[in-house]
């Protein structure tokens, strides 16, 4: 049975929001460490997938998985995981996400089972969250089949593969944030569940 290592997904040029959404503060600090210290308190080695340029940003955190050649978005920041060698599953989380809890990511470990990929989807949504989502080291081929195939949609790829659809407790943790209209009203969430 193979481990599971979590990806912490940090590469994106936050170009709609125009600020690095890792180092947005929600929760007393940037919201990279909000996530590393909520995986590593589930005992899990962290790592951060970046671009080349990110890695001064990043490289005191912890680990880092440096995206290969071309930019293929997150695609390319997992098939870079899935590259390092032994087989591992990745719990792979966007750094956009700031309402995700311990608990969402214990649900989502104790469905995986082995499943080649384990996702949330809301039953009221079309699409599941690729981004919260644990994708086996099984699925290595299909990863470099579609980066073949200049396929780098994550939604695609997952009807290629079995995939296991978990219904998330609260829709609202999976929330991305992308835009400064989504910025402020997750900073409105996060102060309701403060108080």
């Amino acid at each position: 049975m193979s481990s599971i290592k979590a990806l912490i997904m940090a590469g994106g040029e936050s170009s709609r929001l125009g600020r690095e959404k890792a180092f947005i503060n929600y929760h007393g600090k940037p919201q990279v460490l909000h996530l590393h210290q909520m995986l590593k308190s589930l005992q899990l080695e962290v790592y951060i997938s970046c671009r080349r340029g990110q890695v001064a940003q990043f490289r005191d955190i912890c680990p880092l998985i440096i995206d290969q050649g071309p930019s293929v978005g997150p695609m390319g920041g997992i098939f870079a995981a899935l590259s390092t060698g032994a087989v591992h599953d990745w719990l792979v989380v966007a750094c956009d996400m700031p309402l995700v809890s311990v608990q969402t990511f214990q649900n989502l470990l104790a469905n995986h089972r082995g499943s080649p990929v384990t996702t949330y989807k809301d039953e009221n949504k079309a699409f599941p969250e690729v981004l919260l989502t644990i994708y086996g080291g099984g699925c290595f081929s299909s990863f470099q089949q579609a980066i073949s195939d200049k396929s780098y949609s994550l939604q695609s790829l997952l009807k290629t593969v079995n995939t296991r659809f978990v219904p998330p407790a609260n829709e609202q943790e999976l929330m991305n944030v992308n835009t400064l209209e989504g910025l402020k009203k997750a900073m409105r969430l996060v102060r309701k569940d403060d108080q």
